[in-house]
């Protein structure tokens, strides 16, 4: 009776560590050029020198292509869920000098989103307004930190009551299998679920979520996403009064 017992402790212990071995991995890349963002307030002080729009800031975008702050996760495909293999740790968001320290937060739910402000003086209120999830707002002191669980997968922005330019956007997705794209476009899903028909979901801020049907065979699988820029906006930049500690609009930098 004993042997048996180690005989299927031992099964269940090799299956575990396969399925949490391997990784899911790709890239996501812009196809066209960065977006605009809204037109530009321009200095007529400054008529006469070229002045463009700002890039739209959402879309963070490399020398060839390669787009950041794309959160890619994996779902159960039809009826099967796919479970966390573990709660990761707490997802941080520091705030300073009046901004999140991302602009892209992701998570899974019964993760901890923690909110901690790094400011000296300033007291900073987090607040959200969900769907599926309870709304939160509370402040939090200088050096002092608070946190909130989601219990349903949900994609919500959460502002400063007090000071509106602080604005970061969460992704909770409903396992631990998640990744999100850095600086060169890449994601990396580690340790990859066990072998299987799954569905891989990206999602950007700026752009429509894209799914994919995948098959992770010996707990690997690559696979690359192309978001499709947003239509340019019609007209050309605005040129009004310049307003108070509004600075003039420079042209970005081509190099």
């Amino acid at each position: 009776m004993k042997r048996e017992i180690h005989v299927a402790w031992l099964v269940a212990s090799l299956s575990l560590c396969a399925s949490a071995s391997g990784q899911v991995s790709g890239i996501v890349t812009l196809d066209g050029s960065p977006p605009l963002g809204p037109p530009a307030f321009i200095n007529p002080a400054a008529a006469g020198q070229p002045q463009w729009p700002p890039l739209d800031p959402r879309w963070t975008v490399g020398p060839n292509h390669e787009l950041s702050d794309v959160v890619v996760y994996i779902e159960g495909k039809g009826p099967n869920t796919l479970q966390s293999h573990e709660i990761p740790s707490p997802c941080e968001l520091t705030i300073n000098a009046g901004a999140f320290s991302k602009r892209v937060a992701a998570l899974a739910v019964g993760q901890e989103l923690k909110f901690i402000n790094a400011d000296r003086i300033a007291r900073h209120h987090p607040t959200a307004l969900l769907q599926n999830n309870l709304d939160f707002s509370f402040g939090v002191d200088p050096g002092k930190s608070k946190s909130v669980k989601l219990s349903v997968a949900e994609i919500f922005e959460v502002h400063c009551s007090f000071h509106h330019n602080e604005r970061v956007w969460v992704c909770c997705v409903p396992n631990s299998f998640f990744s999100t794209t850095g600086a060169d476009g890449k994601f990396t899903i580690e340790p990859a679920p066990p072998d299987g028909d799954y569905t891989l979901c990206a999602w950007h801020v700026g752009g429509r979520t894209q799914m994919r049907s995948i098959a992770v065979k010996g707990g690997k699988e690559n696979v690359e996403f192309a978001f499709e820029s947003p239509r340019p906006r019609r007209g050309r930049a605005e040129v009004v009064p310049d307003r108070v500690g509004q600075p003039p609009t420079t042209a970005p930098s081509t190099k």
